[in-house]
């Protein structure tokens, strides 16, 4: 009987260890991130290669040793990170040091101890006090571009290209619109099937090129970021040259709310994009005239806005003129959908814009 009442006191007490709600996992801040490697011990990575890392949400690492794929796991604990023993293909780099970088990274990842992580810098430090230091990997996605030379032969007609954010890319062939869809894993680029309109192109050399451009579409296997040119390798050897453009540019605007609240009554708030990264527009009281980059869904307006000094009759427009100015200074992104222009700034708070008439 006294046996009997131990054991069950033991089954007790095992049963209250499992019926404990198990500790909540800190969300993994490397997760789908992805980075480029900037420098090994203070050493810049060799010129023109590319050494990539990135994160899967399955605790999988994988990435470029700069000429071979690899693949690894990853564990992490508040500041600490492991890496296990990586496995790569077996390719050999014919690039003078880019072998010797490859194998010194690899080996690098597997002494990890430590990371500190920002939105633009990874820094893993290793066990014998050096430091792999990342940038953040570019993406296509949110980018858009056209083709400046086809197969080393400059395009006689405007082709385009755009990857969305869901996998989607389209764009113009000079004649046809197209679409298709995309897989970008750092600098490997595949795309699927070509969907197109069907016109005939009047002239010979666009319809020829535009039949060129889908054809070598179905063949791309990589592209790099040079010189701020995008190249993106086909078939076999041969490449496309293509430059970036803007969405924004030639586009006009007229503001219909900002951080929420209408424009006051009778105001004329607007915002013109030109060619070239200029800006203008009027703030109800007076014109002003800036500079804008983007990159993506990214926008951000230059701090010098430059304006006249016309004194607003209407104390509520003064005052939206302040806040309108203000704003464009700490801009961020952008979203462009059913001719709604919705700006983003400050602390989330957004503008939103529609076509000027």
């Amino acid at each position: 009987m006294k046996h009997t009442r131990i054991l069950i006191t033991i089954i007790a007490l095992i049963a209250c260890v499992f019926a404990l709600p198990a500790a909540a996992q800190p969300p993994n801040p490397l997760a789908g991130t992805a980075w480029e490697l900037v420098s090994i011990n203070g050493e810049s990575v060799v010129e023109g290669s590319t050494v990539t890392l990135s994160f899967g949400e399955d605790g999988r690492a994988f990435g470029s040793g700069g000429c071979n794929g690899y693949g690894s796991s990853y564990s992490f604990n508040e500041d600490r990170i492991f890496f296990s023993q990586a496995i790569s293909t077996m390719m050999a780099c014919m690039d003078e040091g880019v072998m010797e970088q490859e194998l010194a990274f690899l080996s690098a990842l597997s002494t990890a101890e430590t990371f500190t992580q920002t939105a633009e810098q990874l820094t893993i430090t290793l066990a014998d006090g050096g430091e792999l230091v990342f940038a953040p990997l570019f993406t296509l996605t949110g980018t858009n571009w056209q083709v400046f030379t086809l197969g080393g032969e400059e395009t006689v007609a405007a082709i385009t290209l755009s990857f969305g954010d869901n996998g989607e890319a389209n764009g113009s062939g000079g004649c046809n619109t197209f679409s298709t869809t995309y897989t970008d894993n750092a600098g490997d680029l595949r795309f699927g099937l070509t969907l197109s309109t069907l016109r005939l192109c009047v002239d010979e050399a666009a319809n020829a090129q535009e039949q060129a451009f889908f054809q070598a579409l179905e063949s791309v296997t990589s592209y790099a970021i040079v010189d701020s040119q995008l190249v993106i390798s086909y078939g076999e050897g041969e490449q496309m040259v293509l430059n970036a453009v803007s969405v924004l540019a030639g586009t006009r605007w007229q503001l219909v709310s900002l951080g929420g609240e209408d424009i006051v009554e009778n105001t004329l708030v607007t915002l013109e994009f030109a060619e070239g990264g200029d800006v203008r527009g009027e703030t109800g009281c007076n014109i002003y005239g800036t500079r804008y980059s983007e990159s993506g869904s990214a926008l951000a307006f230059t701090d010098e806005i430059v304006s006249t000094r016309r004194a607003c009759v209407d104390e509520a427009a003064a005052a939206q003129e302040q806040v309108w100015l203000s704003a464009l200074g700490t801009a961020s992104a952008y979203t462009m959908a059913d001719d709604v222009l919705m700006i983003t700034y400050g602390d989330g708070a957004e503008m939103v814009l529609t076509p000027l008439s």
